[in-house]
């Protein structure tokens, strides 16, 4: 009679149309990775899967999901990097009881981005020069691990007049979060909002609008 040390185990199927999408909540730091699996009749335990950031940077953290064939062939991936994009790769893994095989690594999915960071805590001030017809805005981000391409800053009239043309600043994670905005009407009094937006490389994915600054006046 052979022992437990002959047996050998079939592989299980390789993952197919494997797929990332923004989950429901928690949009910055997280991703939802989901694949098929060919027919109802194999056997797995569990699946490794590896998101890979498009632009090169440091990987996420390789998740093993526990799974059997019943369960659900999706999972939500957290502790990414807000604005970051990332592909997915699956693994099917069959081990339960021993010994182990494993399926071929799928494709790699299309690339999906979460959102960056909400930016907090903006403010206008006037410049030191171009009073009249300029303001400085001002804003902070979460932490220092995000990835950002541009802000988009809107400046709204206190007294309902005609709204500043909406700047992009064009900024890395490491550029200033301020920027003076010029164009202005003389003596009007403003509040701002900013909007981070990430798309280089693409997908594009933009953070909700932060709260509107309290109102500050051109000189």
């Amino acid at each position: 009679m052979s022992d437990a040390s002959d047996k050998i185990r079939t592989n299980p199927s390789k993952p197919t149309a494997v797929t990332l999408s923004q989950p429901t909540s928690d949009k910055t730091t997280s991703l939802e990775v989901t694949w098929s699996m060919i027919g109802t009749a194999y056997i797995v335990s569990s699946y490794i899967i590896n998101l890979t950031p498009a632009n090169g940077g440091s990987n996420a953290p390789i998740v093993t999901y526990t799974a059997i064939s019943t369960d659900p062939t999706n999972y939500t991936v957290d502790s990414l990097t807000p604005g970051e994009s990332y592909m997915a790769t699956v693994q099917a893994v069959s081990n339960n009881p021993t010994p182990e095989s494993k399926s071929e690594i799928s494709a790699q999915s299309a690339a999906q981005r979460t959102d960056p960071s909400k930016p907090t805590a903006v403010t206008l001030s006037q410049p030191t020069s171009d009073k009249t017809t300029s303001l400085e805005v001002t804003w902070s981000m979460i932490g220092t691990a995000y990835i950002v391409s541009s802000y988009i800053i809107n400046l709204t009239p206190a007294n309902g007049g005609s709204n500043a043309p909406i700047v992009t600043y064009t900024a890395t994670s490491t550029d200033p979060t301020n920027k003076i905005v010029g164009g202005l009407t003389p003596g009007e009094s403003y509040t701002a909002t900013v909007q981070a937006v990430s798309n280089d490389p693409t997908p594009e994915s933009k953070r909700e609008i932060s709260v509107p600054s309290a109102a500050q006046r051109t000189g």
